[in-house]
């Protein structure tokens, strides 16, 4: 609580001042604090008051990256149809700057989307571009995201082998890193996975009683 009222009072004093670049920073501060705690209706004013911000500076790069995190709020929301509108902005805009971080963000992103969807085979495609894009700049965080996201999408189709595959990748890439955050996202995919496949069986079994 006691970061959030700073923040606040430097966005006073910003406004105060007539400081948009540092005034759409720490809106993005503040914002991504409201993202990441939950408080979602907080962060998603927020983050349209930057994009305004940037809108008037004209800086494609920061513009991508807020209508980035738009995208994941309005999906996070079930908001599917402004979340694809928003993360298809992300990628138009990293693509113009030459953002190439973002566009691999906003590719998965939308792959994320697409999943909850039902439309499968266009998230693996949009998995598959992202991972490309990731290697390219090496980005890993993002690397073990889209391996642990085609794993779980093999496991919705009961592709057990692509499941492994997918899963034995991400772990090797997260084996040698003390990335917290990375272990406890790997090792939920394959709680998950492993519940799936555990059903898959049951069902199997029921048919053929």
């Amino acid at each position: 609580e006691e970061g959030t009222f700073w923040l606040e009072k430097a966005l006073h004093t910003y406004q105060t001042l007539n400081l948009p670049h540092h005034l759409a920073l720490t809106y993005l501060d503040l914002a991504t604090v409201y993202l990441n705690t939950g408080r979602y209706q907080e962060a998603l004013p927020l983050f349209q008051d930057i994009s305004r911000v940037w809108g008037k500076l004209n800086n494609l790069a920061e513009q991508a990256n807020v209508f980035n995190n738009l995208g994941y709020l309005h999906h996070l929301l079930g908001h599917y149809e402004e979340a694809l509108e928003l993360l298809g902005k992300a990628h138009d805009y990293a693509q113009r700057s030459g953002y190439i971080r973002i566009i691999g963000y906003a590719l998965s992103s939308i792959g994320d989307v697409c999943t909850d969807l039902g439309t499968l085979d266009a998230a693996r495609k949009l998995y598959i571009a992202a991972r490309t894009v990731a290697r390219s700049i090496n980005e890993h965080y993002l690397l073990v995201y889209i391996e642990l996201a085609l794993a779980k999408l093999a496991a919705m189709q009961a592709d057990w082998s692509s499941v492994f595959t997918a899963l034995d990748a991400a772990g090797k890439l997260v084996i040698d890193r003390h990335s917290s955050s990375e272990w406890g996202l790997y090792q939920f995919t394959v709680g998950y996975c492993h519940l799936l496949q555990n059903k898959a069986k049951e069902v199997m079994a029921s048919l053929s009683d």
